[in-house]
């Protein structure tokens, strides 16, 4: 899903060694071309129909960050 908007994944679980604040059971960081793909990304039906099943199941955070 997320290659079809140009993106792709940097990280998708692995070795994590937290420092500081709550530890989550896998992280994800996904890279889109630019914010507008991003927030596009989320507000298409293939991504919002998975929402119950994400937000039964996990506790979450999604963010859109414009950076590097």
């Amino acid at each position: 899903m997320l290659e079809a908007f140009g993106g792709r994944f940097l990280v998708r679980g692995g070795n994590i060694s937290y420092s500081e604040g709550e530890q989550a059971e896998i992280d994800v960081v996904g890279e889109l071309p630019d914010v507008a793909a991003a927030h596009a990304f989320i507000s298409r039906d293939p991504y919002k129909e998975l929402k119950p099943a994400r937000t039964e199941n996990a506790t979450r955070q999604l963010m859109v960050i414009e950076g590097v």
